[in-house]
């Protein structure tokens, strides 16, 4: 038997998406988001740089933290959630399940991950 993958993802408040939760099942890790412009894509992958070990901590000023353009207009949270379970030869075993809460004006706890995120957008390019 094979081994497949099923990797969740919900988001609140995160820029333009209100509410999303999606559940992939593949037999691979790797990923690709297609969508049209404006719909999230970007924040999405904003929210997985906040994971990167070598991120520059987040600094407050005036008020206001780094991570609130995150969050949606006229919202004072935004939360993330991603879980990664492989499962072979029927034993599932959680590979990731990572939560980040964004609070308007707060430094969040970052928690740690298992894997490297690969994020190509416009931050990117640029």
């Amino acid at each position: 038997m094979g081994t497949s993958i099923k990797t969740t993802i919900q988001c609140e408040n995160l820029a333009p998406l209100e509410k999303l939760t999606e559940e992939i099942n593949s037999g691979a890790l790797k990923i690709a988001v297609l969508a049209n412009n404006g719909s999230g894509k970007t924040f999405l992958s904003r929210i997985f740089r906040l994971l990167e070990k070598n991120h520059l901590p987040i600094v407050i000023e005036n008020g206001k933290a780094e991570t609130d353009k995150l969050i949606s207009f006229e919202k004072n949270f935004c939360k993330f959630s991603f879980k990664v379970a492989e499962t072979k030869d029927n034993v599932t075993t959680i590979k990731e399940d990572i939560s980040i809460i964004l609070n308007k004006g707060v430094v969040p706890n970052l928690p740690l991950t298992n894997y490297i995120y690969h994020c190509f957008n416009e931050d990117y390019v640029e």
